[in-house]
């Protein structure tokens, strides 16, 4: 019997049904025809005990299958039975030149098809040896006949054999492969649907006439809600988008743009900017389009607010270098006022001039200890989910919605000890740098890789491929103001180091390989005490 052959229920459900029909179908030919040849050897009471063996065989096998009994050892019954009613027929009606002799060979077919490849070796063995037994017990013709009729019947078992094992193990085979396509399937439909729900992206499949097939639940956030299943076209969940597709569907228009939508919320008094693109899909059942939609509202939201940052970033250097140029004269002024007292002049405007300059010391100093860079909470953080999620947000900075901007890799396990939002502040930066200097919408090759340093150190890495950073001018990258942008503040990194060195890490910058660029940032891989940096 081949390893993992196990019968269907439904297999044998017909087989009993299959059983019960031959057995009856016997019956009543014997009743109708029993006066005419061959049917005059039949005895109605052996063929009644044959047909109780098969009945009461089937209604056990029958009762085992609604009770959960296993399918292999039930179709090992079913085959037991075919034996046993079988051997009574053969051997009463004539076990080697009887009408019956036919159903020693059907036993066999049977058994391959019940008990899988293999077994009908046996099977013909074991009908062979019944089919002697019954002539040295009952009798039949001459030796010589009756050793001719057994070598023939041989032969034929044999063949049968042979014939039902082949193709019982190409079913098997056919049917394995079939179940393995089948979990296949299953997997990957059950991974098209989570990619599909999980992607930040909208995703539409819209028939030539605008008739939605599919959308994943991203895009039911950018339309408008369906009024019925029956309605739900792209010119009622959304006219704007239907009329671009128009258009690109008649050639006067781009097969990508940007266009204002529902916001995720639902909320149609807030919209968002939304860019599309329209890409010709093939399919059996005619021609379709993805529809690819993703919001570009929340980037510039971002955009917006590192611009604020950077801003604000200056705005506070500007305040500490006056601040600090201030305590110069309001020293000078003060050690004036001190030397005019003890000189005699007049008391009441040197206490002036002592006082007032006592007080805007103390706004300077209360200036300073706010603009100082906040320390943070370091704790230890897992780095790959914060770099796959850098990734995803960055993949809508002007690169192609279906490559994203970046790639990323992380050894297994890495941790950094660092202030959450420092580290998330520091990979958007550096990667915002990247896309911008480092030319990755038109070059491609972005990558963000996480690796172990040194022992207690772990490196993150941003990497371009765009024309490098010559080596004098890598120190002044960082200096406030500096940039080689029309429309830059030159602040980026400047504020990346200041949030690097807060937590106790280091950021150095050198050739990629192939050419590029590759910033590193080394931080602490554990926190010395839980909660501190």
């Amino acid at each position: 019997m081949l390893s993992g052959w196990t019968p269907s229920l439904a297999t044998l459900r017909r087989a009993v049904l299959y059983r019960t029909g031959l057995g009856f179908l016997l019956a009543a030919l014997t009743v109708g025809w029993g006066q005419f040849p061959p049917f005059t050897q039949f005895s109605i009471v052996d063929l009644a005990a044959a047909l109780a063996i098969e009945v009461v065989v089937g209604s056990w096998v029958l009762y085992r299958l609604r009770v959960g009994g296993h399918p292999l050892r039930l179709a090992g019954a079913l085959v037991g039975g075919d034996f046993l009613a079988a051997t009574h027929l053969v051997w009463f009606s004539g076990p080697i030149d009887g009408p019956l002799v036919f159903l020693y060979p059907l036993a066999v077919v049977s058994s391959s098809f019940l008990l899988g490849p293999g077994v009908s070796y046996y099977s013909a063995a074991a009908a062979f040896l019944l089919q002697g037994a019954g002539y040295l017990a009952v009798g039949g013709p001459e030796p010589d006949a009756a050793i001719r009729g057994l070598l023939l019947q041989g032969l034929l078992l044999v063949a049968l054999a042979a014939l039902s094992d082949g193709l019982t193990s190409r079913l098997h085979r056919h049917e394995q492969r079939a179940q393995r396509r089948e979990r296949d399937v299953r997997t990957l439909t059950a991974l098209a649907d989570q990619v599909l729900e999980r992607v930040d992206n909208g995703l539409l499949v819209v028939e030539d006439q605008g008739g939605i097939r599919f959308t994943n639940p991203q895009a039911d956030q950018f339309l408008y809600p369906a009024p019925a299943a029956e309605l739900d076209f792209l010119n009622i969940r959304a006219p704007e988008l239907f009329r671009h597709f128009q258009s690109w569907q008649a050639g006067s228009g781009p097969g990508s743009g940007e266009l204002r939508g529902v916001s995720p919320r639902g909320d149609s008094d807030h919209p968002h900017v939304l860019a599309f693109r329209f890409t010709p899909l093939g399919s059996p059942e005619g021609t379709a389009t993805l529809i690819n939609l993703y919001d570009l509202t929340e980037a510039r939201q971002r955009q917006h607010t590192q611009e604020l940052t950077e801003r604000l970033a200056a705005l506070g250097r500007l305040s500490a270098n006056l601040a600090h140029e201030i305590r110069n004269p309001l020293s000078s002024i003060q050690h004036a006022g001190q030397l005019l007292a003890e000189s005699g002049a007049d008391g009441r405007m040197t206490g002036i001039i002592q006082r007032e300059t006592k007080r805007l010391n103390q706004w300077v100093e209360t200036l300073l200890r706010h603009l100082r860079p906040p320390s943070g909470q370091a704790r230890e953080l897992e780095v790959a989910p914060l770099v796959e999620s850098t990734v995803r947000l960055l993949g809508n900075e002007g690169c192609m919605p279906e490559q994203g901007c970046f790639e990323w890799e992380v050894s297994e396990g890495l941790t950094v000890c660092a202030d959450e939002g420092h580290l998330q502040q520091i990979l958007w930066n550096l990667g915002i740098n990247a896309i911008r200097h480092g030319k990755i919408p038109e070059r491609g090759g972005g990558l963000i890789r996480g690796r172990v340093a040194s022992p207690g150190r772990a490196r993150l890495e941003v990497l371009d491929r765009g024309p490098g950073i010559p080596g004098t001018s890598r120190e002044t990258v960082f200096e406030p103001f500096y940039t080689t942008a029309t429309q830059g503040t030159g602040l980026g990194l400047g504020l990346v180091r200041e949030l690097v060195e807060a937590n106790r890490g280091t950021i150095s910058i050198a050739d990629r390989p192939g050419g590029g660029t590759c910033i590193a940032v080394d931080l602490p891989s554990h926190c010395s005490k839980r909660g501190k940096g």
